[in-house]
């Protein structure tokens, strides 16, 4: 999966240690692809250790196991995993939600730099040093 997202443009790291997560998400990344079955700590502790140290941080779940995951699956959408994905994975469906969740961080950054430009424009127009 991770070949692939390259592929495509994405900046991917693969992390295999569940525990390993919560020091290798940064806050800036822009997505996490979280398999739900994992060894040794259940997918749906490791999404509430991120939903709770990286709030607005988009996860997308995945599973194999449709029937076995479902009452899983639902616990972690209400927790606030962005979708879910089954397995085998429709690549192109994930391309577009990986696409999907890009543009809405880059409109929040912009956003974000506007209300910055606007703060910075209204201090240097009430600054009276700079003021004649």
């Amino acid at each position: 999966m991770g070949n692939i997202l390259r592929a495509r443009g994405f900046a991917v790291t693969q992390i295999t240690d569940p525990h390993a997560v919560l020091e290798r998400v940064r806050a800036d990344g822009q997505g996490v692809l979280l398999n739900m079955k994992l060894n040794h700590i259940s997918g749906l502790e490791v999404l509430q250790s991120i939903r709770a140290r990286y709030p607005h941080l988009p996860v997308i779940v995945v599973t194999g196991y449709r029937a076995e995951m479902a009452a899983v699956l639902e616990a972690a959408l209400k927790i606030g995993a962005y979708t879910c994905f089954y397995k085998p994975l429709q690549i192109e469906e994930l391309l577009r939600v990986l696409t999907r969740i890009q543009h809405q961080t880059l409109g929040e950054m912009l956003g974000w730099l506007a209300r910055k430009e606007q703060k910075w424009s209204e201090l240097s127009i009430q600054d009276p040093v700079s003021s004649s």
